[in-house]
């Protein structure tokens, strides 16, 4: 029989907001081409906003949430943000969680308000909150009943162990 701990959670929502980002990109860069007879500095502006927007749009193709066995990981792709190693949230950080609901205007990539916390999604209204202990994250997730459960099935086992530790050292 398999303990609770062996379960894992992988999942990956994809957005089409990246097809705008496309769409501004390349429209900026063919505005540079028609403006190639004005000042340097209109010039290096388009060309400059054109491929950040062309890059950031492959940064958010898709919202990747996995276990990484002591901690839950976040990352856009499929060019990887963040550049190095994803964001990861330890589950002996993590208080409480719950499915929740973002508006339509936190639903587009990574904000941090202030009210609410940060928020981290590619699209939709659908999100966990997740309860550390300074303040709060939301992950946007098309699937975020999944996820809820096996947070808070994570969330238990950690405070079994931490139990589990503390009646050794004291029982």
């Amino acid at each position: 029989m398999a303990s609770e701990d062996s379960a894992t959670y992988h999942h990956t929502q994809r957005g089409p907001l990246c097809l705008f980002l496309y769409g501004a990109g390349v429209g900026l860069l063919i505005l540079t081409w028609v403006l190639r007879h004005f000042e340097p500095v209109v010039l290096t502006t388009c060309l400059f906003c054109g491929l950040w927007l062309i890059f950031w749009a492959g940064c958010h193709h898709r919202l990747t949430i996995w276990d990484d066995g002591d901690r839950l990981a976040i990352r856009y792709g499929p060019v990887p943000w963040p550049p190095r190693k994803p964001w990861w949230l330890l589950y002996q950080d993590i208080h409480g969680v719950e499915a929740g609901k973002t508006t339509r205007l936190e639903s587009w990539g990574m904000q941090g308000f202030m009210t609410k916390g940060f928020i981290i999604n590619i699209w939709g209204d659908s999100c966990v909150t997740i309860r550390l202990k300074n303040g709060s994250i939301r992950l946007g997730s098309d699937d975020a009943m999944n996820l809820t459960r096996f947070l808070e099935s994570k969330i238990c086992s950690q405070r079994e162990r931490a139990n589990l530790t503390d009646a050794g050292e004291f029982g």
